[in-house]
């Protein structure tokens, strides 16, 4: 029983937060799914349509209208290789990365608010049994999938 509301409560808050989130990402002209494209494109290089597919487990024609309204909304640019011309590399523009230091101030005000309600020890003891779980569950999964956090 314990188990089941533990299970809930997290559930729960994640969903409000998520909720509060994408709100505050939207009055910035960003949905979620662009935010998370525009986070992987800055974290990895020589990024092709194909690796957004992958790490997102997205179809080829979601992810092509998706790249089509970020590039017509000025987020992106893809640009050919030297090496392959049928090859494009997406790159975030200083329009993106302008909409991507907007939205970390939003998710940045948005944990403050989450974390308002704990001391800063609670903090720290929550990330780290949060960790803790997430490990025992990916572990678990991952047994009986090929499971990327």
């Amino acid at each position: 029983m314990v188990n089941d509301m533990l299970l809930f409560a997290v559930g729960s808050v994640g969903r409000i937060a998520r909720k509060i989130g994408d709100k505050n990402v939207r009055a910035i002209g960003l949905t979620s799914a662009q935010l998370r494209i525009l986070f992987f494109l800055e974290e990895k290089d020589n990024v092709c349509q194909h690796d957004i597919e992958n790490e997102f487990s997205m179809s080829r024609s979601a992810v092509s209208g998706m790249l089509d309204g970020m590039e017509s909304d000025g987020l992106i640019v893809r640009e050919k290789t030297d090496d392959d011309k049928r090859r494009r590399i997406i790159c975030i523009t200083d329009y993106g990365k302008s909409k991507l230091n907007a939205a970390r101030k939003q998710i940045s005000e948005t944990e403050a608010l989450v974390l308002s309600a704990l001391s800063g020890d609670e903090k720290q003891q929550l990330i780290a049994m949060l960790d803790r779980i997430r490990n025992v569950l990916e572990e678990s999964y991952a047994e009986n999938t090929s499971f990327k956090s």
